[in-house]
């Protein structure tokens, strides 16, 4: 799946199909990149971003995990 975010028009389609859709597997890669994918198949990635903030996590005990500007990765929790 592949969509330009400035198109929100576009995207949102195709995602809300995955709103029932189970994530199967997740991965972040070397470079920053969010890779999930869900049980019908569908691989969606979220690439970094030079200047934004591509994505973010917020798991168990409000652990949180970033992609800062550039593709870096930050790893943090409340505790």
């Amino acid at each position: 799946m592949a969509f330009d975010p400035c198109t929100p028009d576009l995207v949102a389609p195709q995602l809300v199909r995955l709103a029932s859709d189970v994530i199967s597997q997740a991965e972040v890669g070397n470079s920053g990149e969010l890779t999930w994918e869900f049980e019908s198949g569908v691989k969606l990635t979220v690439r970094p971003d030079e200047d934004y903030e591509a994505w973010g996590l917020v798991g168990p005990k409000r652990r949180r995990v970033i992609c800062t500007p550039g593709g870096e990765v930050a790893v943090w929790s409340a505790e």
